[in-house]
Parts: structure tokens; sequence; C-alpha cells
């Protein structure tokens, strides 16, 4: 079977903020930080072949054993990483024993992504299982929906250009009353679909490992940790950005210390989704304080970080 390496993406910053943005919404200084920080990295690090990817990051708790799922047209393919080196992949309804295999050798040490979403799932057989199958019914529910529409607008253009040509005449007005109620009868199918696609969320939500919309604060917060650590280690990127990123930085410091003012216990909920050790506890709040990130409205620090 062909490895689905392009799933290696869920170890680049770069996805996990993606994927968080769609909740918890843009930080563009933040995005430009970690641009800058995998620019110079494609540059430091020119080797692609037999890569390890870092399962411990600042950003995502990951397990030793991963397995990415991904929607391809009418089935689901899974792609397993373990300890960061790019394993089998495979169909998890055509190769079901595979999947089996899988769970009961990882045992608990399991991480499961949905490629799509970003998000993470429940790490058992059984809800990858009902997760895999719920959204492709769901699918088949949106394509559904879509013909139907569609052949809804082509009616609703059709009765209106026949309306156009008799503008003038008596029939244009059981033409337009025609399509009034041919347009409310889109917006009736519009509104059904709509209660019926946020139940559906609701019911794919009990399937995820963490409370909707958490994680992605949980991981908007780590990026910044991520960027922060990197920025304070190296001290500067290429010489020739050095001042613009100097400006870039000082910005996403005085946007990561509103960031933590406004989501209150970010960083507990943080320390305990990465299950930070005693040490990495201490070594955070410390560069939080450093930066003095932890009070809201003091002087932007980092002007000179890239000199």
């Amino acid at each position: 079977m062909t490895k689905y390496t392009y799933c290696n993406k869920i170890f680049d910053p770069t996805f996990a903020y993606n994927c968080a943005a769609r909740t918890v919404g843009d930080h563009y200084e933040l995005k430009s930080m970690l641009e800058a920080i995998g620019y110079e990295d494609l540059i430091m690090n020119t080797e692609e072949f037999e890569k390890v990817y870092p399962i411990k990051t600042l950003y995502h708790r990951f397990r030793r054993n991963i397995l990415v799922l991904t929607h391809t047209g009418d089935s689901f393919m899974g792609q397993i990483f373990c300890g960061g080196m790019v394993g089998d992949g495979f169909d998890i309804y055509a190769e079901n024993s595979k999947l089996k295999s899988f769970f009961k050798n990882a045992g608990e040490d399991v991480t499961v992504l949905d490629f799509f979403t970003g998000k993470e799932l429940k790490p058992t057989f059984d809800t990858v299982m009902a997760y895999t199958e719920r959204v492709m019914a769901a699918n088949r529910e949106l394509d559904e929906h879509r013909s139907i529409m569609d052949e809804f607008r082509k009616r609703n253009n059709e009765l209106r250009q026949n309306c156009e040509t008799l503008y003038c005449t008596s029939p244009s007005t059981s033409y337009k009353k025609a399509i009034n109620l041919l347009r409310e009868c889109m917006e009736t199918a519009e509104g059904t679909f709509r209660m019926k696609h946020r139940q559906t969320v609701r019911e794919l939500e009990l399937f995820l490992a963490f409370a909707p919309g958490e994680e992605a604060y949980i991981k908007m917060f780590g990026l910044y940790v991520y960027a922060l650590k990197y920025a304070t280690e190296h001290r500067r990127f290429l010489k020739r950005g050095a001042k613009i990123l100097s400006l870039t930085f000082n910005q996403m410091l005085s946007d990561m210390r509103k960031f933590i003012a406004e989501n209150e216990g970010i960083v507990d909920k943080y320390i305990g989704y990465m299950e930070l050790t005693r040490n990495e506890r201490e070594n955070l709040i410390y560069l939080l304080s450093e930066e003095q990130l932890m009070t809201y409205g003091g002087k932007s620090i980092g002007d000179d970080l890239f000199c």
C-alpha cells in the first residue's frame, strides 16, 4: 500500500495553526513568525529522506503511535506514524484487520487525528469506525442536499427567464408568484438542512478526545509558546530580516499577552493538556514571567531580540 506521506503535515506548526485558527480566528503576527521559523528550518535542514518527525512538540501532545485519518472518496484511509517515523498506510474498511492490529499493538499509547479538521479523536477502534461512518453518512447527505438545491436553482432561473419575456402580459403575475414560492421552498430546504447539519456536528463532537473549541485555544497558546521559545533560543533569524522580524515579534508578544488575559486559565489548561513535568512547568512560568506575559497592559518586550 502506498504511504500517504502528505499526512506528515500534522507535525508542522503552520498546519496546527490553520486548524486552530478555524475556531480561534487568525493571529497574523504569530502566523508571520511561524512562517519565518519554517523558512529558516527549511534552509538549515534540507534532508527530508527518512526524516524522524518530532513527537514531542510545544503545540500538540502526540503519543508514540499516531493514526491520521483522511477521507478519500467513498472510504477513509489511515496513515500510521510510530516514534516519528512514517509507517503503513491502508484503507480502514478494505484492510480493517490492519486497523485492529494497530490498536492492539499500540495499547493506550495512541493519538488519533482527523487530517481534515486537525481534531483529536478518542483513541479506540470503535470510535474510529463509528466516527468515519458518520462522516461518510454526513457527506452523502450533503451531496444529496446540493443536488436538490441545484435543481431548485435551475428551475428558479428558468421561471425567472420566462417571467422576463412575459413582463408586460398578464401571465407574468403567475410566474412571479411561482418564483417567490420556489424561493421560499429553497429557503425552507436550506433551513432544514442547517438544523440537521448542526445536529450532525453535535454527534461528531461526541467522538472527540477534548471538549469542542478547548483544544483549538490550547493549541494556539502552544504555538505562541513555540514561537516565543524559538525566538529566545535563536536570538535572531536571517540577518537581512532581523529588523522586520524584531517588530513582528514585538507585536506577537503583545498579542500573546492579550490572548492570555482574554482566556482565563489557559496556562493551566495548557499545562494539563501537554502533561508537563514539574520542571517543564517551572520553565514555562519562568519564560512567561521574564517576558512579562502574565500581566496585560505592561510595556512590550523584544525590540532588541534580533539584534
